[in-house]
């Protein structure tokens, strides 16, 4: 039998939590920490800690005058944990940016919008539907509307209007039902446009500050061996980014943590019990 079945096959599993101070009800006594969420949707590509082991190099002279390392002494460490998934949660990026994210209500944005001007009507939206919390837009609405003019390949502003809209001119009723001025419903031209719209509900990003986190971590050997990992306190690295790629990168800069037995900051943990999932 192989002894390649102890190996680690791979991590199988992530839990990222948030640290925060709940205050005491007792006066006198110290807050309590609690340890909130951040979901982890899909198991992480990869977990890599780097140690960063800081060397310092004792020189000296050989006795034909050339210089010599003498001993060389790890001076610190600045271990790094870098977490890789194929698709995060919303919440995840507050790993990135270091606030944050909170649901909140009336929260006011923009609806992009786009159709063909090729009749002098279109229906609004439907409840659930995006643009439906549109409200009817008056001659000092905020919305910034165009089409490219053909003759000269160039953005051409629509004006918002309440009603009667004539010539580059439409409105926008209640739920994105747009009226276009006959001459404009003429041209067949694409439409696009940003209008304001309060969201009843939305998630977004919190000017309260992330603070410490901790990170969890569940793995299985080529035997079907669990090994864990506990990272109990990381501070959040810069150079991660927010994209269009559902890809997330996550990078932490591992902090003591005076309960871990050995001054790394981090605990590995092999055991020779089955995983059960």
């Amino acid at each position: 039998m192989s002894d390649a079945k102890y190996g680690l096959r791979t991590v199988s599993r992530a839990g990222i939590f948030r640290q925060v101070y709940i205050p005491s009800t007792t006066p006198g006594d110290p807050p309590t920490l609690a340890l909130i969420p951040i979901p982890v949707v899909v198991a992480p590509t990869t977990i890599a800690i780097s140690p960063n082991e800081d060397v310092l190099d004792l020189p000296g002279v050989s006795c034909k005058g050339e210089e010599v390392i003498e001993m060389s002494v790890t001076k610190g460490f600045k271990p790094e944990l870098t977490m890789e998934f194929s698709v995060g949660a919303p919440e995840m990026d507050s790993l990135i940016h270091g606030r944050v994210m909170a649901s909140q209500a009336n929260v006011k944005g923009f609806v992009f919008f786009e159709t063909v001007a090729n009749t002098t009507t279109v229906a609004g939206r439907s409840q659930g539907e995006i643009g439906y919390e549109v409200t009817a837009q008056t001659n000092a609405s905020a919305a910034q509307i165009y089409y490219v003019d053909p003759s000269t390949k160039l953005a051409k502003k629509i004006d918002v209007v309440a009603s009667s809209p004539a010539d580059d001119q439409l409105a926008i009723g209640q739920h994105l039902a747009v009226t276009f001025s006959p001459e404009l419903a003429e041209t067949g031209a694409t439409v696009r446009g940003w209008v304001p719209c309060t969201f009843s509900k939305a998630t977004i990003i919190t000017s309260e500050s992330l603070g410490l986190i901790t990170v969890y971590g569940m793995g299985v050997d080529f035997d079907g061996r669990f090994a864990g990992l506990i990272v109990r306190n990381c501070s959040r690295l810069p150079g991660g980014q927010i994209s269009s790629d559902p890809k997330k990168q996550v990078k932490l800069r591992i902090l003591p943590d005076p309960n871990d037995g050995n001054g790394l900051g981090y605990i590995l943990q092999y055991t020779d019990q089955r995983l059960v999932c």
